[in-house]
């Protein structure tokens, strides 16, 4: 299907090129896309695994001009990294990753096997977690196009709006990508006060649901003084499920109360935790 012949293709796709990048890290490259603006610079959004900790990064803009850009966070578990560039630029519109359905038509726009800025096109295949490493994480899965050099490039809806980070190619066929909202969370996280639970957490099924289980609680904290014990299973916060120990990770943000409804021998009941922001090193 010619791309000009979708509903409003055109009419974003130049917008959206100027705010999607290349990145080249040592001798590795892929894609990234400016995600917002902040006070000390632009903010780039593109894969752990594209730049991998390196400080000789540079970005370039589809007219071929290179520019300087600094890690400023990454997280390998996610598959995330942020970088800022001081170079004047147009951020994506960001849509709503939570809404997508299966068979929705999707878009990347990226530099496959170093071909720049080429548009390919799918559908949404799958949604729900994939494993990475020893935890699970949310994905968008589908049939899009992609190879080295679409990673950390944008996978965007029918309107221009981003609803994900490409981040691999499953099973041979099949691309994941890190939903627009898990992106935004771990954003806000980078922002936000920090604070400390104080518990080891892990993925547990209890009832044929995904929970969290405590796997150790340090001494003065506030998990502690909360009356959390090794081997509660952490069901939700905020009256919201916690199906691994990533989700709980992002009610970690400022002081204040967090409320958890935690399973201890056969019995479900409330825990309410103080939190504090945690001190400086």
């Amino acid at each position: 299907m010619p791309f000009a012949s979708i509903p409003k293709v055109p009419e974003w796709l130049d917008d959206l090129k100027a705010s999607v990048l290349h990145v080249r890290s040592g001798r590795g490259h892929g894609g990234a896309f400016v995600w917002s603006v902040s006070p000390s610079g632009v903010r780039v959004l593109t894969n752990h695994h594209v730049v991998a900790r390196r400080n000789d990064v540079k970005l370039a803009r589809e007219d071929g001009s290179w520019m300087e850009a600094r890690v400023v966070a990454s997280d390998p578990a996610l598959d995330l990294a942020l970088l800022e560039t001081k170079a004047s630029l147009p951020f994506v519109r960001v849509g709503d990753s939570r809404a997508l359905r299966l068979g929705e038509l999707v878009f990347a726009l990226g530099h496959p096997w170093g071909r720049p800025w080429v548009l390919t096109h799918g559908v949404v295949s799958g949604l729900g977690e994939v494993r990475f490493g020893r935890a699970p994480r949310e994905f968008v899965r589908s049939d899009v196009r992609l190879a080295p050099g679409n990673s950390g490039g944008p996978l965007v809806n029918a309107s221009g709006e981003v609803i994900g980070v490409n981040s691999m190619v499953w099973g041979g066929r099949l691309g994941v990508a890190v939903p627009a909202h898990v992106a935004h969370a771990w954003l806000a996280n980078l922002d936000a006060p920090k604070v400390k639970l104080g518990v080891g957490a892990a993925s547990a099924r209890l009832d044929g649901r995904r929970v969290v289980i405590v796997t150790f609680v340090e001494n003065a904290s506030a998990a502690r003084e909360a009356g959390l014990r090794v081997g509660d299973v952490i069901l939700a916060a905020n009256g919201e499920l916690l199906p691994h120990p990533e989700a709980l990770r992002a009610y970690l943000t400022a002081a204040g109360e967090l409320t958890l409804d935690v399973w201890r021998g056969g019995a479900t009941s409330s825990v309410v935790v103080r939190l504090r922001e945690a001190r400086a090193a």
